[in-house]
């Protein structure tokens, strides 16, 4: 059996052992006039640029080499939050490397604190999509809702991995507030503290669900547990299996990316490395989720979000005697981890193995690279490089990777050649972020993200929104 991928972390220089861990290095070392380009415009032309973590290695290498305050590479929850503060420090206009629902949470928050004028560009100009985000625009989703309305007491905790329609929608129907896989476990027990009376209602991943569930229960069997504190200060054992009876999830919504993350990978893990940190995105199904919980007890794991992954492997990367590290979350967090590494191992380091779990039906010869008589394998791929199996591979986001090098340097030429106007930005007109045509109000929407800033910042919810969650009949 084949081992799984992996990106070798030297002090200064990465080693590579597999095709596709050479295909996510290629790019480490970036085209240095792209790099001064880039710094340049957003240095001089005015330009804010915000990108998330799953970006193409190319692409994202490329940022990381730039210095200035105006480009910023973080998880969902910080992308908008950069952009406002670009905005005030005098930004023209905002380019946004992600999906589409991350296009409009900047637009939306920056109308919201008054940066109505500043254009925010998305990067292609075909819809950028997102399988979460389609889940929450379903009907199924709207029936889940009315469940949770018709409720005596119940409130409603959106995925940040969705449109504004389907904020606004859910809104209208019962006190909604959105969250990130960062703060998704501290909302919900906040809001279990400070209603309750009230139902739980958590959408649209079903894998996170799943697995909020499972913690839930876990923790309520334990009141030694030192997680309980780590989560909330007032979380207790018998919060928590209060808080799992009032639990309700959506059952029909899955990230394609982390959907690769099967029983099939984590039964490899399991067996074959077992001495590794396993780190696991909260999208990932259950088996890869227990596995990284079980891990993370025994202080070699972690599961959460983009940020939390990066912040533990660099952390665990400087104090630990293991060197293992299983990235359980897209791809495209090697070149985040890497650059956050060079700058973290000191020079007589031992190296770092970054390993990409692939299933095993996922390892397959391709006809286009063969050596004599043996193929080369080409991972991942069911049949051309590109497929996932059912038991896992192809843990790379097909949407993320529409965000392209070459527009972004156009962009780049644009603001550099002179102020950027609506006149000067007229190429790219196709490419702003707008919002979608609706009859719906979406204010109630935007107030759903707005109050997750409040909580964020607070660490409670604002009495206003504590109202609009309904009360006993």
């Amino acid at each position: 059996m084949r081992d799984f991928p992996i990106l070798r972390i030297h002090p200064g220089r990465v080693e590579v052992l597999g095709t596709f861990a050479d295909m996510q290095a290629a790019f480490f070392s970036p085209d240095p006039k792209a790099v001064a380009r880039i710094e340049r415009a957003t240095t001089e032309g005015a330009l804010g640029i915000v990108a998330h973590f799953y970006m193409d290695p190319e692409l994202q290498s490329v940022l990381h080499a730039v210095k200035s305050p105006r480009v910023h590479i973080a998880d969902s929850l910080a992308m908008a939050s950069a952009a406002i503060r670009m905005a005030e420090a005098g930004a023209q206009t905002i380019a946004i490397l992600g999906v589409d629902f991350m296009a409009e949470n900047v637009r939306a928050l920056l109308d919201r604190g008054g940066f109505e004028h500043i254009p925010v560009l998305r990067l292609s100009r075909e819809p950028i999509g997102c399988t979460l985000a389609e889940a929450a625009d379903a009907p199924a989703y709207d029936a889940f809702l009315d469940t949770a309305a018709a409720a005596p007491s119940a409130a409603h905790v959106i995925y940040v991995n969705t449109s504004l329609q389907a904020k606004a929608r859910a809104a209208a129907k019962l006190a909604t507030v959105t969250c990130t896989s960062s703060n998704v476990v501290r909302t919900l027990v906040e809001l279990g503290i400070r209603r309750p009376e009230a139902r739980l209602f958590f959408g649209p991943d079903a894998y996170m669900g799943a697995n909020i569930a499972t913690l839930l229960e876990a923790l309520g069997q334990d009141d030694n547990n030192d997680a309980l504190q780590t989560l909330h200060p007032q979380l207790s054992a018998a919060l928590a299996r209060d808080l799992a009876a009032r639990f309700s999830y959506f059952t029909q919504g899955v990230c394609v990316v982390h959907h690769a993350f099967g029983a099939d990978v984590a039964e490899r893990i399991a067996s074959d490395y077992a001495d590794a940190h396993v780190t696991a995105h909260f999208e990932v199904p259950g088996e890869m989720f227990r596995l990284a919980q079980r891990a993370a007890q025994q202080g070699r794991g972690v599961v959460g979000s983009t940020s939390h992954i990066l912040n533990y492997i660099t952390d665990a990367a400087t104090r630990s005697s293991s060197r293992r590290f299983i990235l359980g979350t897209e791809t495209g967090m090697a070149t985040a981890i890497i650059h956050s590494l060079k700058e973290a191992l000191p020079p007589n380091a031992a190296p770092i193995d970054l390993i990409f779990p692939v299933a095993t039906e996922a390892v397959t010869p391709s006809a286009a690279l063969t050596s004599g008589t043996a193929a080369l394998p080409l991972l991942p791929g069911a049949r051309a490089s590109e497929g996932c199996s059912t038991g896992g591979g192809c843990a790379t986001c097909p949407f993320m990777k529409m965000n392209r090098l070459e527009t972004l340097l156009s962009l780049a030429e644009c603001a550099i050649a002179g102020t950027l106007t609506r006149a000067s930005l007229s190429p790219f007109e196709g490419y702003e972020a707008r919002y979608p045509a609706s009859t719906l109000d979406l204010g109630p929407g935007i107030q759903s993200m707005v109050e997750m800033q409040h909580f964020q910042a607070t660490g409670h919810f604002s009495e206003t929104f504590l109202a609009h969650v309904h009360r006993p009949k």
